[in-house]
């Protein structure tokens, strides 16, 4: 399941605790979207990546059949 497909980022709230957590213990990439727009913060190598690996787990499961 690719991650903006999970519920818990549709109630992630851009300030609720985003300013809270050290960044150590964060993800490298969060997501936040709603039903009309969709927010990646990070480092622009970790949501390239992010965004490779979805691109891949896309294509294998295109390739599957699936």
């Amino acid at each position: 399941m690719l991650p903006s497909a999970l519920p818990a980022f549709a109630r992630v709230s851009l300030n609720g605790s985003l300013h809270h957590a050290e960044p150590a213990r964060r993800a490298p990439v969060r997501v936040y979207h709603g039903p009309s727009r969709f927010i990646m913060v990070g480092t622009v190598d970790a949501i390239c990546r992010m965004i490779d690996r979805c691109i891949a787990e896309e294509r294998s499961l295109t390739q599957q059949g699936l």
